[in-house]
């Protein structure tokens, strides 16, 4: 590449507004009880959440299986004297629900387009579950029965509200809109049921509640953190490219500089020996420099090495091209993968563009404008040759072509 100021362009930045930036700062100095992410912080911290949801399915979806197994067979092992006419069917059909609930919650997990809405389809899969279990507690007659049924729609209450990376207010108002219709059904269907059981579910939902937005506010905190944790490391690595990149360019001209094209050179030259394929080098030098700088003055000959910069670097349009200023009013060029006439080629526009710049330059014993001379050289990278001889012969060129008028271009081998 021909400029270096392009190099930054894939530099990390920040996918956060500033003002979202000052608003998880603030909200990390204050610290509220409640804390309310602005829009742009809720997406992503919601789409965390979706990530550890997705894990969690995948991961844990046998240990559910098991838990509804175990379950099952718990019931009818100890409680199968208890499992008797209608309560028994009761029972059969409402594990037979759990299963397709769970079957459905894993498969839609798997699903990229559905795990992306999972605090929608699973919070109405929870309603569903909890509605059920908890109108079959209120249906059943066994007291024994009860209690059991009881303990585990508990806990489906705690997985819900602190394991399932809901957040508190889904979660809650699932568990709540459950119940509410649970009492609802029973209300209008059931003679007569237990409003212990409901007292008690509720009271459940309210306790884990609490704590999932005890929970729910720490992730935040912590997201924060990451938040501006990140937006500080990414703002250090900008500022180590931007540095990184100022210790690669010529301060005046905006090309690469020396130290640099020496980098490149050495690795061009690796490449191109391993791959057998040619390398060029343009040798470029500014005629009569010394004299425009005694007849306009130091700052005028600045501006003449920007404009002679900027002309030479226009010609150079392949990304693995290098223009550089080699020092004073010398400019090097290093061609990978090209032959000597291809770069004769380009040094032959680069002489005709320095031209069209038109820099009066009243001082020249050939032109009234600024010109340069060009030194071309090409080789194929032998272990037998050094990357010195390279540039050497090159520079061979340049004093060759100097030698015979300036203004022009001379190459070799």
């Amino acid at each position: 590449m021909s400029v270096l100021t392009q190099k930054n362009q894939d530099s990390v930045n920040s996918q956060f507004l500033p003002q979202t930036l000052a608003h998880a700062h603030l909200l990390l100095n204050k610290s509220p009880f409640m804390i309310f992410l602005p829009k742009e912080l809720r997406a992503h911290f919601l789409k965390e959440r979706q990530k550890q949801f997705i894990t969690i399915a995948k991961l844990c979806w046998p240990l559910l299986v098991c838990m509804l197994i175990g379950e099952v067979t718990i019931a009818h092992v100890f409680y199968g004297r208890s499992l008797l006419g209608q309560d028994h069917i009761i029972w059969d059909n409402h594990f037979f629900i759990c299963a397709v609930i769970l079957f459905t919650g894993v498969m839609f997990a798997h699903i990229p387009k559905m795990a992306s809405s999972f605090q929608i389809w699973l919070g109405l899969l929870i309603v569903i579950v909890l509605l059920d279990k908890l109108y079959i507690a209120l249906a059943l007659k066994n007291i024994q029965l009860v209690q059991y049924h009881m303990g585990a729609t508990i806990m489906i209450v705690v997985i819900d509200l602190l394991a399932l990376r809901l957040t508190t207010s889904v979660a809650t108002f699932s568990c709540l809109t459950a119940g509410f219709l649970a009492w609802f059904a029973a209300h209008k269907t059931l003679n007569s049921y237990d409003l212990y059981i409901l007292l008690y579910f509720f009271t459940t939902v309210v306790i884990c509640g609490a704590i999932a937005l005890l929970v729910e506010r720490q992730d935040k905190l912590l997201f924060l953190h990451k938040v501006v944790l990140l937006h500080r490391v990414e703002e250090q690595e900008d500022i180590n490219n931007e540095l990184s990149l100022l210790s690669q360019i010529d301060g005046l001209s905006g090309l690469a500089n020396r130290r640099y094209f020496d980098q490149m050179l050495v690795q061009e030259w690796s490449r191109a020996q391993r791959d057998k394929t040619m390398l060029s080098i343009i040798f470029i030098d500014i005629d009569f420099f010394k004299v425009y700088n005694d007849t306009y003055g130091h700052l005028a000959g600045d501006e003449c090495i920007k404009k002679v910069s900027l002309a030479l670097s226009s010609v150079v349009v392949r990304p693995a091209d290098l223009v550089a200023r080699y020092g004073g009013e010398e400019f090097i060029v290093l061609l990978p993968n090209t032959e000597l006439e291809g770069a004769v080629h380009i040094a032959e526009q680069m002489l005709s563009v320095v031209d069209r710049a038109k820099i009066p330059h009243k001082g020249s014993l050939i032109l009234e404008n600024v010109s340069v001379s060009i030194g071309v050289a090409s080789c194929t990278p032998l272990k037998s040759i050094q990357a010195t001889d390279f540039i050497n012969a090159a520079d061979m060129a340049l004093y060759q072509a100097k030698s015979n008028g300036r203004h022009q271009v001379c190459g070799g081998r």
